[in-house]
């Protein structure tokens, strides 16, 4: 298994990275995941959500950057693979709303649990933000942070399928083209189960009531479309890359220092919550 082998060659660098690759759940049921420990004691953890589909993979050198920078800050971290993605177990089919809150539940309490934090946030990004704040609802954690997040998802999903329309008939991709493959299930190369088209198309930010949710903060490119049960709002820098600007495999994000710097602010107020 991928997983497996994958596993193995964390753990022959965990030494070196500073951090511990676990299999967080049941056999069958497994996450992968890799957890960020601080040098010392703290009592505030990180739970970071990654973005979805093809965002995802392009994403993953950022995420771990991410709770590199948030461990130097004094914070655990722990981020990982959604249930059917990337390194963990299950198939594509399995990826929807209610796998993810499942995941949530079992990165919050594997992080309290081997870390023994007291507070815990969980920093979702782009469509992921939909789904944690939907997931908050009925589910303990202390803080969101929002990143960058998908205000509609109804707007998002259409925005998704038209692409993968046209990348279908593209000659520069596809010189032989992909006759009869819309029927295949997936956006832009990745499963997306029509039990997860549904939810993500049932979900808003934009517009919505606060509602019982924890205190939220929101990271946005534009700070008037913060939402008005947002407690705190920070800036995007202007001059980061988008996440969907580009679907090729190749266009990596990383931590740029203009994204540090925020990254920077993030951490800093997160320990003010520290208990």
């Amino acid at each position: 298994m991928l997983a497996e082998s994958v596993g193995r060659t964390d753990q022959a660098s965990a030494r070196t990275a500073e951090w511990e690759p676990l299999w967080l759940g049941q056999p069958g049921r497994r996450v992968y995941a890799g957890l960020h420990r601080p040098p010392g004691r703290t009592g505030i953890g990180v739970v970071l959500a990654g973005p979805l589909l093809a965002e995802q993979p392009r994403s993953r050198r950022l995420m771990f950057e991410i709770a590199g920078a948030l461990v130097a800050q004094g914070l655990a971290c722990l981020r990982f693979d959604y249930f059917g993605t990337a390194e963990s177990e299950g198939s594509g089919e399995a990826h929807d709303l209610d796998s993810m809150h499942a995941d949530f539940d079992l990165a919050v309490a594997e992080l309290r649990e081997r870390i023994k934090v007291a507070r815990v946030a969980l920093m979702a990004w782009r469509g992921a933000a939909l789904v944690a704040r939907d997931w908050a609802l009925r589910s303990a954690v202390d803080l969101l942070v929002l990143c960058d997040p998908v205000m509609d998802g109804a707007a998002w999903l259409a925005e998704l399928e038209a692409t993968d329309r046209r990348e279908r008939v593209s000659p520069d991709r596809y010189p032989h083209g992909l006759a009869g493959a819309a029927a295949d299930g997936q956006l832009l190369g990745f499963p997306a189960s029509a039990a997860w088209r549904r939810g993500i198309a049932g979900l808003r930010l934009a517009g919505t009531a606060g509602g019982s949710h924890p205190p939220t903060w929101v990271v946005l490119r534009n700070p008037a479309d913060s939402p008005e049960w947002s407690s705190r709002t920070f800036v995007l820098p202007s001059n980061i890359a988008s996440f969907d600007a580009d679907t090729r495999m190749d266009a990596t994000l990383f931590l740029s220092p203009p994204l540090r710097a925020l990254v920077g602010e993030l951490g800093k107020e997160l320990k003010k919550l520290e208990p």
